[in-house]
């Protein structure tokens, strides 16, 4: 009588395991996809921060001056500086800077 019962342990943890393991694969990969998620959004809040660093910052060959620059017009809100930091910033950290779209958005005079 009791190997009877011995073998059908055995066998009722067989059961559970294949029962039990496929739901345990599934929350682990879950939570490894979840982490690549948020790890994702880090680098694309950081490089919107490196973007604005760079469209606020005058660039290195050129004199601080008044509150915006340059004033040749060629770049004046740095729309540009800041959309090549982003694409760098997004290519040195294994993102494809071509599928990123980066739009840069400037306040008017008098906004705030």
């Amino acid at each position: 009588m009791k190997k009877h019962t011995m073998e059908l342990k055995r066998g009722t943890v067989a059961v559970e395991m294949v029962i039990i393991l496929p739901i345990l694969f599934f929350l682990l990969a879950g939570a490894f996809n979840l982490a690549r998620l948020i790890n994702m959004k880090q680098k694309v809040v950081m490089a919107a921060r490196i973007g604005a660093e760079a469209a606020t910052t005058p660039p290195q060959d050129q004199p601080r001056r008044a509150l915006f620059f340059p004033f040749d017009g060629s770049d004046f809100f740095g729309k540009q500086r800041a959309i090549s930091a982003v694409r760098q910033f997004l290519q040195n950290n294994g993102l494809d800077p071509n599928r990123a779209r980066v739009v840069v958005y400037t306040m008017p005079y008098g906004f705030w």
